[in-house]
């Protein structure tokens, strides 16, 4: 199976359990992004990079629940999540069924199960995403003084990322910000942009110059991590 690119989040409170899927999914080609048990934790995890899909158990330690998250996935980030429960009855059922997740996976469950699933949710997601893509287009739009004002992709040389919020800089120096975080926006934007840091990413279309601390982007010092540097680099023709 070759799902190698396909990112998975575990959320699962029990360790045995969430080791366990963790494993399954590694032999089945996935990429575990990581195990979180709890609320918190799980949105500190999507605030820095977004998986191709999210396991959920329903029940978690603290107040909060998978159901829970599964109404901030859909607010903030708007990637398929899967849950998964021991409980069948119909009010976790319906309010399971309130979030609208891709999938509802009733613990135990085989392997083939899970595959199935992860693979319809990712489609689902990427069905979703070219919807989006084409009613937005070449552009995105934020609010300013009670106005949406439109940004065209073309005009943004970088983002940065400031917790739970993104600040645009464009060719014309003006600055936006927005709520999100950096991984959600990447996922929207055109090939051209270029992640160079944990906090930052490029529109490559401006990129002047490259060192081994930072990038040179119409005229602005842009941080560049040694991993990320490595890869632009393999994209460029250097003599």
């Amino acid at each position: 199976m070759s799902n190698q690119a396909h990112k998975v989040l575990v959320v699962e409170d029990e360790m045995i359990i969430a080791m366990s899927l963790s494993d399954t999914l590694e032999e089945l080609g996935y990429q575990v992004l990581g195990t979180c048990d709890s609320f918190e934790e799980t949105i500190q995890v999507l605030e820095q990079e977004l998986p191709d899909v999210a396991l959920v158990d329903i029940k978690l330690k603290g107040d909060k629940t998978g159901i829970d998250i599964g109404k901030v996935i859909n607010e903030r980030f708007q990637i398929p999540f899967i849950f998964l429960t021991s409980n069948s009855d119909k009010a976790t059922i319906d309010q399971a069924k309130s979030t609208v997740p891709a999938s509802y996976l009733l613990k135990p469950f085989e392997a083939d199960e899970l595959y199935a699933a992860i693979e319809v949710a990712i489609e689902q997601g990427k069905n979703t995403s070219t919807q989006k893509n084409s009613a937005l287009q070449d552009a995105l739009f934020v609010r300013k003084s009670q106005l949406l004002h439109r940004v065209a992709y073309s005009d943004i040389v970088y983002l940065k990322s400031d917790h739970v919020y993104v600040e645009l800089y464009t060719k014309n120096k003006q600055k936006h910000v927005l709520r999100g975080s950096l991984s959600q926006f990447l996922t929207s934007l055109p090939q051209s942009f270029f992640r160079t840091h944990r906090s930052y990413a490029v529109n490559l279309d401006y990129l002047e110059a490259i060192n081994s601390l930072y990038i040179i982007a119409n005229g602005e010092q842009i941080p560049i991590g040694k991993t990320y540097r490595g890869v632009l680099l393999d994209q460029v023709r250097v003599e």
